[in-house]
């Protein structure tokens, strides 16, 4: 539903570029992402498992 409701509301088609979108990602985009998440008082837990 969440595909619908983004291109309907905006217009951005992100089911067709996932894999293009998701490969784009750096990581620096991800330090910057988490350093602006963390800065508004929000908190994460995240769990790292091993590839299988």
């Amino acid at each position: 539903m969440n595909v619908l409701d983004t291109n309907y509301f905006y217009g951005e088609d992100n089911h067709s570029n996932y894999l293009t979108i998701l490969n784009s990602i750096t990581a620096n985009d991800v330090k910057n992402f988490v350093k602006e998440f963390l800065s508004q008082g929000n908190e994460a837990v995240v769990v790292m498992l091993p590839k299988e």
